[in-house]
């Protein structure tokens, strides 16, 4: 009987699922807000999406992807990345996560150098989000901070998938581990991120703080 009742929430979960990018396309400005994507308690939205500027690392080239304001007003849905990201990067706009599940992925805001000597830095917030089965990080802020506000979130079982690659290359590097709840950058001109009432809980039972908060 519990099996056959697995079988039909399953079936459910998987009829009801939309994707992330579906809802993102559905969003209207609003306020101080290009974009405000509204979910739905209870649904399941898949995939991740990718904000701002994109490296890719096969072309070696910046791709520019939408560069404005976005607030993900969460109302407690569920957002399977599938192994994806939501991705925030190389963009000087405000991206806001509140009140929502996200499992399987990351959540991800990248910086950089404007090549005059000074730099391009997202900011926003993430509050009230629980992660589940995170890949390599729950929350990675890199080359950012300035603005940010990561405020009572949780992150459960974040998974290491071995060394990361940095933002501008191809090649793996033991500098960067992964597998870390928290992680944000140790170059304080990209700003101090406010870090407030957050948890992190991995089922490895190891003695290393660095599973829980890291800097890059």
């Amino acid at each position: 009987m519990k099996s056959y009742i697995s079988i039909v929430l399953i079936l459910i979960i998987n009829l009801s699922a939309m994707t992330l990018k579906e809802a993102y396309d559905l969003g209207q400005p609003s306020g101080e807000y290009d974009k405000v994507v509204i979910l739905e308690k209870g649904q399941v939205y898949e995939g991740g999406i990718f904000l701002g500027w994109f490296y890719n690392p096969f072309t070696y080239n910046d791709e520019k992807l939408d560069e404005i304001n976005v607030k993900i007003e969460g109302y407690g849905a569920i957002i399977d990345l599938k192994n994806g990201q939501i991705n925030f990067g190389y963009t000087g706009n405000k991206l806001d996560i509140d009140s929502c599940v996200i499992l399987n992925g990351t959540v991800r805001f990248s910086g950089c150098s404007n090549g005059a000597g000074g730099y391009i830095i997202p900011f926003g917030s993430i509050k009230n989000v629980t992660f589940y089965n995170s890949i390599d990080y729950g929350v990675r802020l890199e080359s950012a901070g300035l603005d940010m506000e990561i405020n009572k979130n949780l992150v459960v079982n974040c998974i290491t998938t071995g060394p990361d690659f940095p933002q501008y290359n191809s090649l793996p590097t033991d500098f960067l581990r992964t597998g870390t709840s928290y992680s944000f950058s140790m170059f304080p001109w990209f700003g101090i991120p406010e870090i407030t009432e957050n948890w992190s809980y991995n089922d490895r039972y190891i003695d290393e703080p660095m599973i829980h908060f890291s800097m890059l």
